[in-house]
């Protein structure tokens, strides 16, 4: 299979004052997939950096995948490494790269799926030590437990449905909107360029990096549900419905608690009404949105945000509505 070609968009500036500081032909960026809704920890590669990655690689091509691939669903938490060109020039990987037979995509995954050796995977965990990258100790840990890859839905094993946890009556508006939209979102052109939020706030193209607060000026200084919340209410969210409230969404919010650097928000919005079972659908950072929690069910009858399989987003934060079938949101 020919993997998608995608070139990411690059600040000129910040190329050219590296080169000029560093001295170095720099083209790699590095991306730690590991949270949905705020932005992952980036680093670049030196040139030397680069000629080990190319070797390391080239080695045993089983260890890169497309970024987007129907093959792998992802659940929250790590989904490997990110690696692409900024820009081109003439340093080590570009030289290097148009010689092979076959030629290495400008963007590609690596360590998301099993491979002879996962050298490449540990090697770029290892260049994240760098001091400008953001990546914690905390975060390197989860990274090295694993990618989180949602089972098939032949390998689902359904515990006992518990009903009472289900979303009642009395907890959704008289006038709802409901809209199972993950094919829009899940659009080639819209995967990369909408979080979490942007999803549950049902705006298309809201940004990779949506967050909340952010266009009602009052943006989450933190990933704590207090801050949060706060953010949810600057952007137009409320806690309860009015009597005059029409086409209302309802979202569910939860948190993965820690530091300033390695917490995180995400998002599940109630895209079904109830009359065949409720069906909730979320969209984990720039990957495909789905309707499955992370063991894999459906997050439908008996399930919701409240006790669905959500890895280390340990903390529920409550439900929220907003009269309207769109909250407008605003990305960094």
């Amino acid at each position: 299979m020919k993997m998608q070609q995608t070139i990411a968009s690059v600040n000129p500036f910040v190329v050219r004052r590296q080169k000029y500081y560093w001295g170095l032909f720099i083209m790699l960026e590095v991306e730690l997939d590991i949270f949905s809704g705020r932005p992952n920890p980036k680093w670049i590669l030196s040139e030397t950096e680069e000629k080990e990655l190319l070797k390391i690689i080239t080695s045993d091509p089983t260890q890169i995948s497309p970024v987007y691939t129907p093959e792998e669903e992802f659940g929250l938490g790590y989904r490997g490494f990110i690696v692409r060109e900024i820009k081109t020039d003439e340093g080590i990987w570009s030289r290097t790269n148009r010689e092979l037979e076959s030629p290495l995509p400008m963007e590609f995954r690596v360590g998301s799926k099993p491979a002879k050796q996962a050298l490449a995977t540990e090697w770029l965990l290892q260049t994240s030590e760098k001091k400008n990258s953001k990546v914690t100790d905390n975060l390197r840990e989860e990274a090295a437990s694993g990618v989180v890859l949602l089972p098939s839905p032949t390998e689902v094993v359904d515990p006992t449905i518990d009903t009472s946890s289900e979303v009642s009556e009395s907890m959704v508006c008289a006038s709802m909107y409901y809209n199972n939209n993950v094919t829009a979102f899940n659009e080639p052109h819209q995967i990369a360029n909408n979080n979490c939020y942007a999803f549950a706030s049902n705006h298309l193209g809201g940004g990779r990096w949506a967050h909340p607060g952010l266009r009602g000026g009052r943006p989450a200084r933190e990933n704590t549900c207090s801050e949060v919340m706060g953010g949810l209410y600057a952007d137009g969210w409320s806690h309860h419905c009015s009597p005059s409230s029409l086409n209302v969404l309802m979202i569910g919010c939860v948190i993965k608690p820690g530091g300033p650097l390695d917490s995180d928000f995400h998002f599940y919005r109630l895209v079904t009404d109830g009359s065949h079972g409720a069906l909730w659908g979320h969209k984990p950072g720039a990957t495909p949105a789905k309707n499955r929690d992370d063991c894999g069910r459906l997050i439908g009858l008996g399930y919701d945000p409240r006790t669905i399989c959500r890895g280390r987003y340990t903390e529920f934060c409550g439900f929220f509505y907003h009269n309207g079938p769109v909250v407008f949101v605003k990305s960094y």
